[in-house]
């Protein structure tokens, strides 16, 4: 692993950053919560779409393979 240490440096300072203006800031920490909010509801929403979409092949072979048995 060849990373340089002030990767490290620039990664903790970026983030010492962060948390200092939304300390400061409470209008800052809203919208910060808010967009984190807003990508996990997409997150979901993509997954139970790619999950739950009626040709999915791996889903409709996992309750094949579930409900085969109990016939």
């Amino acid at each position: 692993m060849n990373i340089s240490i002030y990767s490290y440096y620039a990664t903790l300072l970026i983030f010492l950053v962060i948390v200092y203006l939304i300390s400061q800031d409470q209008q800052l920490a809203a919208a910060i919560d808010l967009n984190f909010r807003a990508f996990m509801l997409n997150l979901r929403k993509f997954w139970l779409m790619i999950k739950l979409h009626p040709r999915n092949f791996i889903t409709n072979w996992q309750f094949e393979r579930k409900y085969r048995n109990k016939k």
